[in-house]
């Protein structure tokens, strides 16, 4: 008999040779992992000391032909399978053995050791089993489990091979709008508005070994898009090459930019001088299709703006006139007709400034006119200026239209102490 049970063959083999089972036994010894192998009648047929260690089994149980059952009997009676009824426990587990399948799971002691165990059956019946203890490793992906869930940046794990994501934290998750389990199944492409950008950034990240918070266009679960700074670096996972992702959403950080820039770059002017620097800038638009006239109050306080910006939605808005008076004078049975008026006024108004453009040119119905003022249709989107982003975030004001028969009229009221 062997150290692990009778394994030997009968005493009739030719003496110094070796038999099947010993080969087979000396091969198992040299393995890491527990091993048992039982036949189609569930008795144990071959198994190694880490299979005995592993589990700690009494050596004096564990022998060839033990059956499966004890096995399972003893480790539901000193609570390796938690409270329960012991008989339940065993048949449940005697049940699913008659039946072999392929199985994987982790099963922790209880003393805390984790082992995973991971099955197949025999195609003469019966199933093989090993034993993994992988405690250190489930403690190390809980240490960075712990790390990674306190940083507030989200953090993905994806490798290097496919791009899968093989590990993430539940900010990255909520970052682009998936729970943890449905972020683990994606690859990392799927999170990029433009995959070829993710693809740029990994090439650096070869070459260099690492990319530092470059801005990139990521997308949420829905579609939308914002910016993330990104961090990568090459590093292992599992013993499998990936690229370790760090994610910060900087909308909020570039909102806040944006419109603090746009509050710096605010000051007192004098809308007489802007509005006529308008209609010069314009001219060669105008000058061969209308007349263009500036009126304003002669006490008008100077306006709290960026001048620049505003400049760029008068201009719109009076170029948007010019086009609806060129096209009135191109329609049919016109005949011979004299310039087009359009007319650019400042007005004191309450508690601010009531500056109007009027036209006598084609009317505009008010769901064109509104595609105007968003850039979409006309001046606006041929220059990419949004005039109603300009005067209502931008300045705190408002936009009122007016169309009749005989032209169309802007109202921008802008609040004077923006």
């Amino acid at each position: 008999m062997s150290a692990n049970g009778d394994m030997t063959e009968n005493s009739t083999k030719p003496a110094g040779s070796v038999g099947i089972r010993e080969v087979a036994q000396e091969a198992l010894h040299h393995l890491d992992q527990g091993v048992s192998i039982y036949d189609a009648d569930l008795n144990l047929t071959l198994f190694n000391e880490h299979f005995i260690e592993l589990l700690e089994f009494p050596k004096e149980m564990v022998r060839h032909g033990t059956r499966f059952e004890d096995l399972i009997r003893y480790n539901a009676r000193r609570g390796e399978y938690g409270p329960g009824d012991e008989d339940q426990q065993v048949r449940e587990r005697v049940a699913k053995a008659r039946n072999p399948t392929h199985h994987s799971y982790r099963r922790t002691r209880p003393d805390g050791t984790v082992i995973q165990v991971d099955g197949n059956p025999l195609p003469s019946g019966g199933f093989i089993a090993t034993y993994t203890d992988i405690t250190e490793k489930v403690r190390a992906e809980a240490f960075l489990r712990n790390i990674v869930e306190a940083t507030p940046a989200g953090f993905i794990v994806t490798r290097q091979k496919d791009g899968q994501i093989a590990f993430g934290n539940n900010r990255a998750a909520a970052l682009h709008g998936y729970t943890l389990n449905e972020l683990i199944a994606l690859r990392g492409r799927d999170l990029y508005a433009d995959p070829m950008e993710r693809q740029i950034l990994l090439d650096r990240c070869l070459a260099d070994d690492d990319v530092e918070n470059i801005e990139a266009t990521l997308v949420r679960k829905d579609g939308a898009a914002f910016p993330g700074l990104i961090t990568l670096r090459l590093s292992e996972f599992q013993g499998t090459p990936c690229f370790f992702g760090w994610i910060i959403d900087v909308s909020q950080q570039k909102a806040a930019w944006q419109n603090g820039k746009d509050k710096d770059e605010r000051m007192p002017a004098d809308i007489n001088r802007l509005l006529l620097k308008v209609v010069e800038d314009t001219r060669s638009r105008w000058s061969q299709i209308a007349n263009v006239t500036v009126e304003t109050d002669n006490d008008l306080p100077k306006l709290v703006c960026n001048p620049k910006e505003l400049s760029k939605a008068l201009e719109v808005l009076l170029l948007n006139s010019t086009d609806m008076a060129a096209a009135k004078q191109s329609g049919p049975n016109t005949g011979e007709q004299s310039l087009a008026r359009i007319r650019l006024t400042a007005r004191n108004h309450q508690d601010g400034m009531r500056i109007t453009i009027t036209d006598d040119g084609v009317p505009l119905n008010p769901a064109t006119m509104g595609s105007v003022l968003k850039g979409t249709m006309g001046p606006g989107a041929e220059l990419d200026i949004c005039v109603d982003k300009i005067i209502k975030e931008m300045h705190g004001g408002a936009i009122a239209t007016e169309h009749g028969n005989n032209g169309n009229t802007v109202v921008l009221l802008m609040p004077t102490d923006a």
